[in-house]
């Protein structure tokens, strides 16, 4: 029964208190500064902002590579009406040449102007 002895020290502190608290500054904390915070927030507001510019560039990349590629469009379908009217034109010449009136004709020569 007499294993509840508390030790008092020379210093008058109880042991059993404050054992845990011998280097004093273990258990405290100071808060954040105002510089700290201020730190904190402008780190922030940098890492948002270059996200933000980040995005912004890769949405003009975009925006240039699909100008690329519609410019191309516009090449490819003017030169497709080409063609179609190269072909119609080769189709012409080809179904006059096989054509049985078309080959019995004589060539137009002008005959001359009215006066």
């Amino acid at each position: 029964m007499g294993n509840n002895q508390t030790f008092t020290s020379r210093r008058g502190v109880n042991s059993e208190t404050t054992s845990w608290a011998r280097g004093r500054n273990f258990g405290k904390r100071k808060g954040t500064g105002r510089f700290s915070y201020y730190f904190v927030i402008a780190m922030l507001v940098l890492v948002v902002g270059l996200i933000y510019v980040a995005q912004g560039t890769k949405a003009t990349g975009y925006d240039y590579q699909i100008s690329e590629i519609e410019e191309q469009i516009n090449e490819l379908e003017i030169k497709k009406e080409d063609l179609a009217v190269e072909q119609a034109r080769l189709t012409s010449l080809a179904s006059a040449s096989n054509n049985k009136v078309a080959v019995s004709m004589e060539d137009a020569t002008p005959s001359g102007y009215a006066e």
